[in-house]
């Protein structure tokens, strides 16, 4: 099997690198103090005519305990958008299977104060079908989910996709959950300057990367309504994602 590597120098070790896009599309973003991404990839690219059947196109940083405690870390995986007939997998200590969205406990990887760890590595397939795959990668507190830090890469295969240029994202805003934690019924704020696109909805997923819930959002601004009687109690993270891209994600808590 042949690996394009892409972040942190690990690419010494593989085939060589044919072509790397660093188009800046998305950025970290971060829910708590204690993690932070070295050198984070936003963006690996790769053509059909120079790529081998079977080809991998991998993502790696290095994630730091950037808190003064001691903390074990597990990472996930939420697919936004995916080419059909592409696979994907990631590497958190060890590599794991496609089905697995949230590394298991029994792999958490201990960080004492000013850790880097250097196992992360985000595995993508295109299997010969051309198109733009967009994932997001967390790392968290085991301790505490919300307490993260967050990385969306997006995996483009073939020539037109390494030269088009990203739509720009509408002017937006949106509020967080009220109450939160929720036991009833809860509403979410948002305006956006403009009106938004045909595809644009509020997804909500639980903790191991499932979605529990999706609305659509069609009107220019207004509120969304949460009925905390949907949810088991737990936390769960709420996304408005507009046209595969996300544009904002927050922390809600059910409590019953």
């Amino acid at each position: 099997m042949i690996f394009r590597i892409f972040g942190n120098n690990k690419e010494i070790s593989m085939k060589k690198i044919l072509l790397f896009a660093s188009i800046a599309l998305f950025s970290a973003t971060s829910y708590g103090q204690s993690l932070g991404i070295i050198e984070p990839v936003s963006t690996v690219a790769g053509t059909l005519a120079e790529m081998s059947p079977g080809e991998e196109l991998v993502a790696a940083w290095n994630v730091q305990n950037i808190s003064a405690n001691f903390i074990e870390v597990r990472a996930s995986r939420n697919v936004i958008s995916a080419v059909q007939g592409s696979a994907n997998y990631f590497c958190w200590g060890v590599c794991f299977g496609e089905e697995t969205n949230v590394s298991p406990t029994s792999v958490n990887q201990d960080m004492n104060p000013g850790d880097i760890n250097t196992t992360f590595y985000a595995h993508y397939i295109s299997n010969e079908n051309p198109g733009i795959t967009d994932i997001e990668y967390c790392f968290f507190n085991a301790a505490n989910s919300a307490d993260r830090t967050c990385q969306t890469v997006r995996f483009c295969v073939d020539a037109e996709c390494l030269v088009s240029v990203a739509e720009p994202i509408a002017e937006f805003e949106i509020s967080d959950l009220s109450p939160n934690p929720l036991k009833g019924l809860g509403s979410i704020k948002y305006s956006f300057a403009n009106a938004p696109a045909n595809d644009t909805k509020l997804v909500i997923y639980n903790m191991v990367g499932k979605i529990v819930k999706e609305t659509a959002i069609t009107a220019k601004d207004g509120i969304l309504f949460v009925n905390g009687e949907d949810f088991e109690s737990g936390i769960y993270l709420y996304s408005v994602i507009s046209n595969g891209r996300t544009l904002s994600t927050k922390r809600m808590v059910v409590a019953k």
